[in-house]
């Protein structure tokens, strides 16, 4: 049970990667969000003692282990174009249409033989009664929408009201707006999108702002594991949202924070009014002197 449980923490069932694996169209550009996840998991799986005492479990997992290898040998094969401002692996540029086109046919192979080799690995541990739990509990998720300010390293994070009044040593410091993601209880899935909706007066969406991948310093920030009754943050640049906000004008009446887990259910938090942001989005951002 502890080595399922081990493969389940590496490669759980409602990761974001497994979904986006296979809904996937083409394997041309691969979210660092997917790759990360499994070119992670696959040398403490592949290094994971004692084997299991079943030997159709232990067949399994080898045959998993050496696909998941498969895969993200071909990862390892792409290029990182994170520097170009696209958090994703891209196939390299070989020079002709027909060599992009074989490098691209292996991955989608390597893909196509790492899927069913999972599904049969969860399976088969299913038909043993060797899948880790259910937890008790159902998800409880909190939402919120925080002012912050970058303060030695880390984010200062506080209300909307209190966002005018953030400290800083800095003047320079910049300004972000903050999505907390925190768990009620003792589940802790995996967080793989969060960001603000903006609607108009009369209820419909006007802007659904999704905040980035990388943070402060392009550090990784998404998706994240919740632990148990634990939280989380992710950071957007305030001014670049203060923009839209201005650009929208009397657009938008009230913004609310979302997260979408890696299952694909998505949690909401309180609206906030347009009165409410405009201190912090005027501290951001000034309005020109006329």
């Amino acid at each position: 049970m502890n080595k399922a449980t081990r493969l389940l923490n590496r490669l759980p069932l409602d990761g974001y990667w497994l979904r986006w694996l296979q809904d996937a169209e083409t394997m041309l550009k691969i979210p660092l969000i997917v790759s990360d996840p499994l070119c992670d998991a696959h040398r403490p799986l592949q290094n994971d003692r004692p084997d299991y005492i079943d030997p159709e479990l232990h067949a399994a997992h080898q045959e998993l282990v050496a696909a998941l290898g498969a895969l993200t040998y071909e990862f390892n094969g792409m290029t990182d174009i994170s520097d170009e401002g696209q958090d994703a692996l891209e196939i390299s540029d070989h020079g002709t249409p027909g060599a992009r086109n074989n490098l691209h046919r292996q991955v989608c192979q390597a893909r196509d033989g790492f899927l069913p080799a999972y599904d049969r690995m969860i399976n088969l541990l299913n038909r043993k009664n060797l899948l880790p739990p259910a937890p008790k509990s159902p998800l409880d998720i909190t939402v919120d929408l925080l002012a912050a300010r970058w303060a030695h390293e880390g984010a200062l994070a506080a209300p909307l009201a209190a966002g005018t009044l953030l400290p800083s040593p800095d003047p320079t410091a910049p300004y972000y707006f903050a999505v907390q993601v925190a768990s009620r209880n003792d589940q802790g899935p995996q967080i793989a999108a969060v960001g603000i909706e903006m609607v108009k007066p009369d209820g419909a969406l006007a802007v659904s702002y999704l905040f980035p991948a990388r943070g402060p310093a392009h550090r990784p920030q998404l998706p994240f594991q919740l632990t148990a009754y634990g939280a989380g943050q992710v950071l957007a640049n305030a001014p670049e949202i203060a923009v839209s906000f201005r650009a929208l004008g009397n657009m938008v009446a009230r913004v609310r924070p979302f997260a979408h887990t890696g299952s694909g259910q998505v949690f909401h938090g309180d609206w906030r009014t347009r009165d409410e942001m405009q201190p912090f989005l005027d501290k951001v951002l000034p309005t020109p002197a006329s």
